[in-house]
Formats: C-alpha cells, sequence, structure tokens
C-alpha cells in the first residue's frame, strides 16, 4: 500500500484538473506539474494481482472533493461519511504520485447525526435509524465491471436491523459475481496519492487490509457503474 494514497472517484484527468484548479498541482510544491505528467497506460485485468478491504471515515468536504456524490447539504459538524468496499487492483507510477487502477466494490454511507453522538459501526447505526435517532442514506458504487448485475443488487427497502443482513448478504453475492468474472473487468481509477493535495490533515482516516493473489488474464477496457441505494429515516417510507 502507498503511503498517503487516499480513494477518489474520479478519472485520472478528473483529478489531475481538480489539483490544478485548486492550485495545488505540484508545481506549487517545487514538483513537476501533475497535470503534464505522461498519460498512464490503464492496466489490464491480468495484471490486477492485489486485494484491499478498505474503511474510511471521511468528512462530508473531503468525500465531495474526492469526487464522492452526497445527498445532504449539511456541514462536516452533522453529517459523517463511511466508505468500505473491497477492490482489486494494482498501483501505477506517474512522476512522484501513485495511482491505483482496478475493480471495486464500495458502499458509502451517508450519516446525519445531529446531535453528535452517533456510534458508527455498521450494526448500530442500522439499529439507531431504526429507533429514529439518526437519519442514513447509502450508495452502492460498482466500479471497473461491465457485466449485467441488475439481479445481483439489493432490493430497495427502508433502513432496518434486518434490511441491513438483507443488503450485506446481496453484496456479498455481489462480490462472487465480479470478481469471479475477470472478462468484464475493466479497471478504473480507484484511488491516489495526488488526491492529498485535495483535502485538509484530519479530514479522511482509513484503514486498509491488502495481499496478494493470483492473476487472471482478461482482456480489458475502461468503464464504470453506479447504483445507489437510499435508506431512509425511519417514517418516511420506502425509497
Amino acid at each position: 500500500m502507498s503511503h498517503g494514497l487516499l480513494p477518489v472517484n474520479l478519472t485520472t484527468g478528473g483529478l489531475r484538473t481538480s489539483v490544478a484548479r485548486a492550485g495545488l498541482s505540484g508545481a506549487a510544491a517545487g514538483e513537476p506539474d501533475a497535470t503534464a505528467q505522461e498519460a498512464i497506460q490503464v492496466p489490464e485485468a491480468s495484471d490486477l494481482s492485489m486485494w484491499e478491504q478498505e474503511n474510511y471515515q471521511l468528512t462530508a468536504s473531503a468525500a465531495g472533493s474526492l469526487g464522492f456524490p452526497l445527498w445532504s447539504a449539511s456541514t462536516d459538524d452533522h453529517v459523517k461519511i463511511i466508505l468500505f468496499g473491497i477492490s482489486r487492483y494494482c498501483d501505477l507510477s506517474s512522476g512522484e504520485h501513485t495511482f491505483r487502477y482496478g475493480v471495486a466494490i464500495r458502499v458509502l454511507l451517508e450519516i446525519l447525526d445531529v446531535k453528535g453522538d452517533a456510534k458508527l459501526g455498521l450494526p448500530a447505526i442500522a439499529a439507531q435509524v431504526e429507533l429514529g435517532d439518526l437519519q442514513a442514506s447509502s450508495l452502492l458504487l460498482v466500479s471497473g465491471y461491465a457485466g449485467n448485475i441488475s439481479a445481483t443488487l439489493p432490493a430497495w427497502q427502508n433502513f432496518d436491523v434486518k434490511s441491513y443482513s438483507d443488503y450485506f448478504t446481496a453484496v456479498t453475492s455481489l462480490q462472487k459475481t465480479i470478481f469471479d468474472d475477470p472478462d468484464n473487468m475493466r479497471p478504473v481509477l480507484l484511488g491516489s496519492t495526488l488526491a492529498q493535495d485535495l483535502v485538509a490533515p484530519g479530514q479522511v482516516n482509513g484503514a486498509q487490509d491488502a495481499g496478494e493473489q493470483p492473476e487472471t488474464q482478461a482482456p480489458v477496457q475502461r468503464w464504470a457503474f453506479f447504483h445507489h441505494l437510499r435508506w431512509p429515516h425511519r417514517g418516511n417510507g420506502s425509497a
């Protein structure tokens, strides 16, 4: 794992453009301009020899800067963002930075915690939403896969303890569908050390658990599919 690498929901060009627009390109730090570096050759599925489970806590502003869409317009004081998932990837270098390409299943939980005392364990979040103590929404992102997963996506339903269990059963099935189908893998950008220039210190806390796995051969292009699932506050009805 590269030191300082952060998850993104941006293309390589989009990331570099965001950094340049913020006036934070490598040139500003005495390094070669990140937007002017050579094009990166997107890896093939057979190059994705690493696997990772990730779990991040982000502020709302950091999530937005990294390209993750949010439901609410609330401030960082009231919104907590949890990003977790699993990916198959490889890391490539360009200039001073590392760019991670691969296939990923990610869940972005957006939690509105007005009282500021939410318990952020996933089962605890489900229980608190069911009791009406929190409001939460979820965005399911499947990046870098071109196969048909419509039959595997979680059903739309209210967020409670039972639906939490049903949802993660569906996500487990989705993992098998995607990672057992290398012919439909289309690696995309998943993270980069360059993204550190888009967030302030302390806005992202995370952990990764990475390890090598056998490679699988497949032809690739670059593509991403997104699906979102809203888990409303109790009493709002089905989404």
